[in-house]
């Protein structure tokens, strides 16, 4: 269910053999895993969409779908159809809260992620590089590290700021994205069995 983490390479260290065997014998013990609860979301947004895919393709039955006056059931291809169209859009909701499979991506991610790359290279990756005398006396003192980023730096603040208000409407998104899967979950929770 893992998959490489392209944003954040830095995680896939962590992930290694005996991680994955200690984590399977928690899957079959307790039906979840440490890592699961790491991110539950993301879990969550993996791990649904695959079983309700799983689900639509392997199902032998569908619920009863009633006319628009309430008595009169639809005919067995129509209830089939609107079964299998709602599943499949649950399945395209659940995956566009997945950040590596939604259909939005921003624009400015190659150019901010190069500029992420330089940052961290001249800076360090918490912005070492820009603190002052006074910040680095209290950090050797107290052991708080005020961190500094890219915006900071005007030559980084362009590409910084235009990469975030994209991502913030993608984050938008996949809250209406996620809004909606849920509201579909509720609706459509006891009919989820075959």
């Amino acid at each position: 269910m893992k998959k490489e983490n392209k944003k954040y390479p830095m995680l896939n260290i962590l992930d290694n053999k005996g991680h994955r065997i200690k984590h399977s014998h928690q899957r079959i013990t307790k039906g979840f895993a440490d890592c699961d609860t790491f991110n539950i979301g993301t879990y969550l947004s993996q791990l649904i969409p695959a079983m309700l895919k799983d689900f639509k393709e392997n199902k032998h039955s569908y619920p009863v779908f009633y006319k628009e006056d309430g008595e009169t059931m639809l005919p067995e291809e129509e209830s089939c159809k609107k079964w299998n169209e709602i599943l499949d859009r649950m399945i395209f909701l659940w995956n566009e809260l997945d950040n590596e499979l939604c259909s939005k991506k921003n624009p400015y991610e190659e150019e901010f992620m190069k500029a992420f790359e330089k940052y961290n290279e001249t800076y360090g990756f918490l912005g070492e590089g820009l603190m002052s005398e006074e910040e680095k006396k209290k950090a050797e003192n107290t052991s708080s590290v005020k961190v500094h980023f890219m915006n900071e730096v005007p030559e980084y603040k362009e590409i910084h700021d235009k990469y975030m208000k994209e991502q913030k409407k993608i984050e938008e998104y996949q809250v209406q994205c996620k809004d909606e899967a849920f509201d579909l979950m509720k609706q459509y929770f006891y009919d989820l069995w075959d």
